[in-house]
Parts: C-alpha cells; sequence; structure tokens
C-alpha cells in the first residue's frame, strides 16, 4: 500500500502536537482546572448547579484559564482559550431551560419515520 503524503501534512503536524504539548504543559501547572471523562477531555459541560452556579464555575475557569467568557447566545455561556494548532480548552455552562427543550425534542427522535422507511 502506497501512503501519499497531503501537502502541508508535516506542518499541519507540527501546529497540532505544539498545541497539545502547550495544553499538556497548561494542565501540569493546573490541576485545579476540570476534565470531561469522555473522549475530549478538554471540552467541558458545566452542568451539575443552578444556571448561576455553572456560570461562576465558567468564571472561576476562565480566571485560570486568563481569557473572559462570553455568551452565545441566551443560552451558552463559554471560557475557551487556543494553545495552537486548533488545540482548545472550553467550559460551556449551557441554561436549564434550553437543555429541558432540548430533552423534549430528542424525545420524539424516531418517533415520525419518513413514508417507505421503517423504523429501526
Amino acid at each position: 500500500m502506497t501512503v501519499m503524503a497531503v501537502p502541508g501534512t508535516a506542518a499541519r503536524h507540527a501546529e497540532v502536537i505544539q498545541g497539545l504539548k502547550n495544553l499538556a504543559e497548561f494542565l501540569k501547572d493546573h490541576p485545579d482546572l476540570p476534565l470531561e471523562n469522555g473522549q475530549d477531555p478538554y471540552r467541558v459541560s458545566v452542568r451539575h448547579g443552578t444556571d448561576e452556579e455553572n456560570r461562576a464555575e465558567v468564571d472561576r475557569i476562565a480566571a485560570i484559564l486568563g481569557v473572559t467568557p462570553g455568551h452565545s447566545g441566551s443560552t451558552h455561556y463559554t471560557a475557551a482559550r487556543d494553545f495552537g494548532g486548533g488545540v482548545t480548552y472550553s467550559a460551556t455552562a449551557i441554561t436549564r431551560r434550553y437543555m429541558a427543550s432540548y430533552n423534549a425534542a430528542l424525545s420524539y427522535q424516531g418517533s415520525v419515520q419518513a413514508e417507505g422507511r421503517e423504523a429501526a
């Protein structure tokens, strides 16, 4: 099997590797930053308190990251820091009202099928 090199791949790999190194060093120096248990541990969902408590936790994380948190619409409150190469640590709080609406919408998933298509 022949592997074809894509132009810019080596440079892109180097950028991502450097970004991961930067993030790893930052996490090592800040053990008080939370991490998720899943596949993308540095994309944290802050969701275990009230809306006010969750925003306060995002503010705390933002202070550690040295960034200013911001709102994305009226439902998401996020602090994020770019470590280079597309590697970003972020913490996001989503309002409980929005999550309830989202979960309600998901409850219909699979209930309506296009004609001629069988349900899974």
